[in-house]
């Protein structure tokens, strides 16, 4: 996909699914391309066009990251820093549990 590409399909999410985005990082602190909003892709070429998007509806203050587990795969996230004070303590306290949820469904 290229990066025109990912930002025209980022651009194109509606406002509902912008807001349901907002919930679900309130409510865990992080969004991953496994939630079906965004392709990793996208997120990694266009995460910076991701933020303003999302801060349209809810100032966060965010970061991303993509993390490899042998057994699952590479997860792309973006998360909230007020939630997590970085790449391991979201793996740590977050992102870990997610992946081992979604491995077991």
């Amino acid at each position: 996909m290229e990066d025109k590409d990912c930002a025209y399909y980022i651009n194109k999410i509606s406002s509902e699914k912008m807001r349901e985005i907002v919930d679900i990082i309130i409510a865990r602190g992080f969004v991953t391309d496994e939630d079906g909003f965004f392709a990793k892709v996208a997120m990694k070429k266009e995460y910076k066009l991701i933020f303003k998007r999302i801060r349209n509806h809810y100032y966060f203050n965010l970061d991303f990251t993509s993390h490899y587990y042998p057994t699952h795969g590479e997860v792309a996230v973006i998360y909230d820093l007020d939630a997590f004070e970085g790449h391991q303590d979201l793996l740590k306290r977050g992102l870990d549990a997610y992946v081992t949820e979604k491995s077991e469904l």
